[in-house]
């Protein structure tokens, strides 16, 4: 996460033109950044921890008899209520602003600060279909992962090869389940267990795959995308990033067999899991945080304009971002947390599939037209009525039915607490 947090706060470089105007381009990094964009690249790991998470949730479903519907309501209403609230909030400043009259401006800044739904969209459908995939997992094994990784390939061939970038978009849902199966056979045991060279192998063989199908298949170089690296591997995502998926699982297990995280104290895991449950929401809200950051830079930057390189620079801009999200994120964290409707005894299986088809529906909208809500605006107004939807059948498909009235929302009372927590 930090990773992401860096790359996007260096992304774009501005600077205020001698008329006073703002002026602002994308990084064009040395090409040396474009290896090193290999080794920082962190989206395969998101997926594959998700893999490993869902890996023991579905586990856990099984064991305590809970079934399909608990499942889908237990995983849903955890991201249903933290989308929510980030679409409602820009929503209605996307609204307001074209209302008074900037609703093309409001369209395309909303629709800028949406862009990170992708991983939501793509991640809402792995979840939806995880336990399926860890099924087939336990009956085939590799053998998912390599049907996958081939109809990647076959997708690259008519993406890079013919030029069909609308097909591309259909590795969406074939990359990154890669590396979220890759997840689930890592929590089976995959690299974690049984001879290292095994983990050595995987590691050396993607890592030399990717960069064979750069230096002879026409693969992009870079990871992600530049101002002097248009093409990438990462969206739409290729076969190159499928392969770091599989180095970077392995790498994992050579981690962990390493013995580098035996000697944690209880406390530092506290931490870490602290931490971690406040991800989701760095991811959703550390761009506006840098953009809030980088426009009170660009003001102070107007009143001393000696300072503008200085106040400007990259290194500022992303000082100033980082600052506000340690501030900010924490207090989004306690409303998203308390939008967590709550899980009673029983679930409704086709009200929470409705509910992820919502969501989905709405968060692939309001990535590609935004959050402004009007009758100018039918597809955005279309996206975040269907994410207000689905919030809204997640809080019925959750059956809040043992939740004393009065008392704490978020604190079922603890008849079957197996099957609430």
């Amino acid at each position: 996460m930090a990773v992401v947090v860096v790359f996007h706060g260096l992304i774009y470089q501005v600077s205020l033109a001698p008329d006073g105007s703002v002026e602002a381009a994308m990084w064009a990094p040395p090409t040396w950044v474009w290896g090193l964009s290999w080794l920082l690249m962190s989206m395969p790991a998101f997926f594959a921890c998700g893999g490993f998470a869902n890996a023991l949730i579905v586990d856990k479903m099984r064991a305590r008899g809970t079934g399909f519907p608990h499942y889908l309501a237990n995983r849903g209403r955890r991201l249903t209520g933290g989308l929510t609230l980030f679409v409602t909030f820009f929503a209605v400043i996307a609204s307001l602003a074209a209302a008074v009259g900037y609703g093309e401006m409001a369209a395309e800044l909303s629709r800028n600060l949406m862009f990170l739904l992708w991983f939501i969209s793509v991640y809402l459908v792995i979840v939806a279909f995880a336990p399926l995939m860890v099924r087939l997992h336990d009956r085939f094994g590799f053998a998912v992962v390599a049907v996958l990784l081939a109809a990647i390939a076959l997708i690259d061939r008519q993406y890079l090869g013919a030029g069909r970038h609308d097909l591309a978009q259909i590795n969406m849902f074939l990359v990154w389940p890669v590396a979220h199966q890759m997840g689930i056979g890592y929590q089976r045991g995959w690299f974690r267990a049984g001879p290292r060279w095994r983990a050595w192998a995987a590691l050396i063989g993607a890592a030399g795959g990717i960069g064979a199908l750069i230096a002879w298949f026409g693969y992009p170089a870079s990871a992600v995308g530049f101002a002097d690296a248009s093409r990438a591997n990462h969206l739409p995502p290729t076969l190159a990033m499928a392969l770091l998926g599989v180095a970077q699982v392995a790498a994992m297990g050579l981690v962990e067999r390493s013995g580098a995280f035996r000697t944690l104290t209880p406390r530092v895991e506290e931490r870490l899991g602290r931490l971690s449950a406040l991800m989701m929401t760095v991811y959703l809200w550390h761009v506006p945080a840098m953009l809030i950051g980088g426009a009170g830079l660009l003001l102070l930057a107007r009143t001393l304009p000696g300072g503008a390189p200085v106040l400007l620079s990259q290194g500022a801009v992303l000082l100033v971002g980082v600052v506000l999200i340690a501030t900010v994120v924490p207090l989004i964290g306690i409303v998203e947390y308390r939008l967590i409707p709550p899980l009673g005894d029983t679930q409704d299986r086709d009200l929470a599939l409705l509910s992820f088809g919502l969501m989905i529906t709405g968060a692939m909208l309001v990535w590609h037209h935004g959050t402004v809500v009007g009758w100018g605006h039918p597809l955005s107004s279309l996206g975040v009525a269907a994410i207000w939807a689905g919030a809204l059948t997640m809080v019925r498909a959750s059956r809040p039915a043992g939740v004393e009235r009065g008392a704490d929302t978020l604190k079922p009372v603890p008849l079957r607490r197996s099957r609430s927590d």
